[in-house]
């Protein structure tokens, strides 16, 4: 696998940069399995986090499936220029995806707009070129998770204490 190119134009980056633990984590904002990890392991990330002992990295997988389309609208809303804010904005979507899944394609945009106060920062170029290079480096699906250089791409996987 190659490396996954980490940026402030398109990788949303939390935490102590020079953190001994690097985490780069690839999610569709509506992939239930992303959710599913995610809430998994997100009190571990936080801690670790917290306690500047982890770098995470977030990288948004563009997949042209029915049931991820709305989460392909919703990366065009991250603000990678103010990550601290886009993380909120991503946990808050995360933990209501389900209510923000019900939406149509068409109506997603203007619900994220009044619901989340946010706006488009991403054009579709933008994203596609994202995901492009994420296939580039190896990543075959979501949720890919890249902890210290150790891939993997189940949902199932818990990451250790960090």
């Amino acid at each position: 696998m190659a490396e996954i190119p980490i940026n402030d134009h398109d990788t949303l980056n939390l935490g102590n940069p020079n953190a001994p633990h690097q985490l780069t984590v690839v999610m569709n904002l509506s992939c239930r399995y992303c959710k599913q990890w995610w809430r998994r392991n997100f009190k571990t990330i936080q801690s670790a986090m917290d306690a500047g002992r982890l770098a995470l990295h977030i990288k948004f997988w563009t997949v042209n499936k029915p049931a991820l389309l709305i989460g392909n609208i919703a990366h065009q809303f991250i603000d990678f220029k103010h990550p601290e804010m886009a993380f909120e904005f991503v946990k808050k979507l995360i933990q209501n995806q389900n209510d923000f899944k019900r939406y149509s394609v068409e109506a997603v945009p203007k619900y994220l707009q009044s619901e989340y106060g946010v706006v488009t920062h991403n054009d579709d170029s933008d994203i596609i070129n994202t995901t492009l290079e994420l296939k580039s480096a190896g990543v075959r699906g979501i949720p890919t998770i890249i902890i210290d250089g150790n891939w993997h791409d189940s949902y199932h996987y818990r990451l250790p204490e960090l």
